[in-house]
């Protein structure tokens, strides 16, 4: 079993936010060491799809959220400066798009990603690029 699978399997319902268990998502990511030992991480990939029968950015209403844990390949030396880039989304055409992506919780090991509608927005899906420096 790779790192990741099994930071998934032993971290899939332990990482909590807000005391509500966090799903686990790999993305593909790339890292770079510079010459001051700085690292600099970038990587890829998709934060949920809801289209399903009671998925909470499809069938809400009012304010929503949905987090996901996104792990490093490798832990950092130092806890990261992350920022997140919306790259895709399916959403509905008949109301109005509302979306606003949040960091959290910088580890050392990874970070969570909450993206955050309201009112009357249907979001199936959300795909996110991410930059993290330390």
């Amino acid at each position: 079993m790779s790192k990741l699978q099994n930071l998934r399997t032993q971290l899939g319902t332990k990482i909590t936010n807000n005391d509500q268990p966090v799903p686990v998502v790999i993305h593909n990511q790339r890292a770079v060491r510079l010459e001051n030992n700085s690292v600099v991480v970038v990587g890829n990939g998709q934060l949920f799809r809801h289209v399903d029968p009671n998925g909470d950015m499809w069938d809400g209403f009012g304010h929503r959220s949905a987090s996901a844990f996104i792990p490093f390949k490798k832990d950092l030396p130092r806890r990261p400066i992350v920022t997140v880039n919306l790259t895709g989304i399916d959403a509905s055409h008949a109301h109005n798009l509302r979306v606003k992506l949040e960091v959290e919780e910088e580890r050392v090991t990874g970070f969570i990603v909450r993206a955050i509608t309201w009112d009357d927005t249907k979001i199936a899906g959300l795909d996110v690029s991410w930059t993290a420096y330390c």
